[in-house]
This record gives C-alpha cells, sequence and structure tokens, in this order.
C-alpha cells in the first residue's frame, strides 16, 4: 500500500492514479488531504498508511525516490540498525540449536531469571539460587555472582 501512496505523491501517469486525482483529492494536496467517513475503506486505509509515513519521511523525500523499492522505503522508515557483531557467534553453524537459542536469550536479557518470573508471579523469592547474597538478574548472574566470577576465571585460565 506504500507504494499506492508513492504513486499518487508522484502523479504518475496512471489511469487509477488520475482517478484518485479526479473523484477523492479534486485539485486539493494530496499530503494534507484526510478521508470523509463515507470513502471506500481501501481509500480510508491508504490514507492511513500515507499518516503513518508522514511521521518518518517528507513528501520530498518520497518524491525523490525514482523507482519505488520497499527496501527503500522501510530502511528511511525504520533507519538503519546498529550491527550486532554477536549475532555470527549464536547463529553460526557449529552451535547446537539449543545452545543458540539460550545465548540468544541471554544477550536479549529474555532469560527466565528469578527477578523476571517474580514479576510475573511465578515465584515469590527472588535471591540467587548461587550465592544466596543477592537479586537474580542477567547482571549478577553473568558478572556479579561470586560462582559465576569463579567459573569464567576458570574458563579464561
Amino acid at each position: 500500500m506504500g507504494k499506492h501512496v508513492w504513486l499518487i505523491t508522484k502523479k504518475k501517469e496512471n489511469i487509477w492514479v488520475q482517478w484518485i486525482h479526479s473523484v477523492y483529492l479534486k485539485g486539493k494536496p494530496w499530503w494534507d488531504y484526510s478521508p470523509k467517513n463515507d470513502d471506500s475503506w481501501y481509500w480510508r486505509d491508504i490514507c492511513q498508511i500515507k499518516e503513518m509515513m508522514k511521521q518518518h519521511i517528507t513528501e520530498n523525500q518520497l518524491m525523490a525516490i525514482s523507482k519505488y523499492s520497499i527496501k527503500k522505503v522501510y530502511l528511511k522508515l525504520m533507519g538503519s540498525a546498529p550491527v550486532q557483531y554477536w549475532t555470527n557467534a549464536v547463529w553460526g553453524r557449529l552451535g547446537h540449536p539449543k545452545h543458540r537459542f539460550i545465548i540468544w536469550l541471554a544477550l536479549l536479557g529474555r532469560l527466565n531469571t528469578k527477578d523476571r518470573l517474580l514479576k510475573i508471579g511465578v515465584t515469590t523469592d527472588n535471591t540467587c539460587l548461587l550465592c544466596g547474597i543477592a537479586v537474580e538478574d542477567h547482571r549478577h548472574l553473568f558478572s556479579g555472582c561470586p560462582f559465576s566470577v569463579r567459573c569464567w576465571q576458570q574458563i579464561g585460565s
């Protein structure tokens, strides 16, 4: 539907675009147009997509696109994501699927640690099972717990 917004914005020589301009827009500026309640559902959806696009892209930026590409518009709307260097380590071909999944959850901070389980009401205690001193969360589990520190030291030596 983004392509329809682009076609109307560019005023492409297309019978559908000409029909839209004669039936709905009637000489009004497209970028400021808002549909009526009795317009067709599809036209209202196109206008809704235009409103979403307006939050991230200007009319001039959309006009500057010579050939519509979903990828180009997506990158303009979402921006470029920072490169994640850990993805090759997690999703490399030598890892076991179970290990890949657990590492992925750990890197995203989504493991079911006791602090997360307490928030959803599964447990009533959030102290670390390994040391019994502090709250079990990702930071404590991987770098703050005395037991995990000893494990990392043994792995490193």
